[in-house]
């Protein structure tokens, strides 16, 4: 999983920031090929915007990594990235690797079975 968080439109150095981001995202998809990518946070980008190389370099990194924006995603898978994202967003920085996968078993995972039974 992995959990971006950019700074918005206008912001310093943003350029940089998103393109430092980017080379980091690669080399882990690059080092973890046998892995599923599911990316989460809040990009602060319109990826419908026009002449944007932020936007672009998004959505050419989303084609590259075959990954699926949530609005196209379905509301049980939608629920558990939400709640992924969440947890990520309390503990992420703070916790280690084996808490925050134990945290999102034991919390995500049941929202998406229910989403997916019913």
């Amino acid at each position: 999983m992995i959990n971006v968080y950019l700074p918005c439109v206008g912001s310093a150095d943003r350029q940089l920031i998103f393109n430092n981001m980017l080379d980091k995202i690669c080399s882990w998809r690059e080092y973890y090929t046998d892995c599923q990518v599911v990316a989460a946070g809040d990009l602060n980008v319109c990826l419908d915007k026009v002449n944007d190389n932020v936007a672009d370099s998004t959505n050419s990194l989303s084609r590259d990594l075959e990954l699926i924006h949530c609005d196209e995603l379905d509301i049980a898978k939608r629920s558990f990235y939400r709640a992924a994202n969440a947890v990520f967003g309390e503990i992420g920085r703070s916790a280690s690797d084996d808490v925050v996968l134990i945290i999102t078993h034991s919390k995500c995972v049941p929202i998406l079975l229910y989403g997916l039974e019913n």
